[in-house]
């Protein structure tokens, strides 16, 4: 299945297309939630990933640092992925979705939103982890910029909202406690083994 993203940020208008079968993770997901697989979920050896990074980095402009790549990226996520519930599109109460079913689908929630961020953006090279505090998953990147930030292992971390409409770095700070949060890494054999293709739930089309 190909997907084609388009998206902008700024004045500039940014596209990149995906062959989303080409995933070894395609359509997959691991209907039971485990902490310990955290650094996995983002799937950041994911060929289909790579060629989006690869795509969004051929098209940013020569001045691009990591505060405007890391918004690039927040961009895509929150323009080409709607917002909606896992009962809705698995059936299931919670379920961490990955980046290529989650583009399959064109929708996900917050947890589903930043898989698919940290993907792309570590595959951009850029310092992203998933946070996870009450209630919410979200990315986040150490950049250089100023503001309310996470310290995590001793490097300061923004908040990067992927359920929101405007791609600005920290825009959000909540009082929470992070719970937890883990760099991204490539999936142990441990947890592909886990994976099953994904149920289906109230809204089965893709977009």
């Amino acid at each position: 299945m190909k997907k084609v993203l388009r998206w902008s940020y700024g004045s500039k208008t940014y596209s990149a297309e995906a062959e989303l079968s080409e995933s070894p993770y395609y359509r997959k997901c691991q209907m039971e939630r485990f902490l310990e697989f955290l650094p996995f979920y983002s799937t950041v050896d994911d060929p289909v990933m790579k060629g989006i990074a690869d795509s969004i980095s051929d098209q940013l402009p020569g001045y691009a640092d990591d505060v405007y790549a890391a918004n690039v990226v927040l961009a895509m996520v929150q323009q080409n992925v709607e917002y909606a519930n896992d009962e809705d599109l698995y059936g299931v109460e919670d379920l961490w979705g990955l980046p290529a079913t989650v583009l399959d689908k064109g929708k996900g929630d917050c947890d589903c939103m930043t898989d698919l961020y940290v993907s792309v953006a570590s595959n951009l090279d850029i310092d992203v982890v998933s946070v996870l505090v009450e209630g919410h998953m979200f990315p986040a990147v150490h950049v250089d910029w100023n503001g309310v930030f996470y310290d995590l292992g001793g490097r300061r971390y923004f908040h990067m909202e992927v359920t929101d409409r405007i791609p600005v770095a920290g825009r959000y700070w909540g009082e929470k406690s992070v719970q937890a949060w883990a760099r991204p890494a490539v999936p142990s054999e441990r947890f592909r083994s886990t994976l099953t293709e994904c149920p289906a739930g109230k809204n089965t089309s893709s977009a």
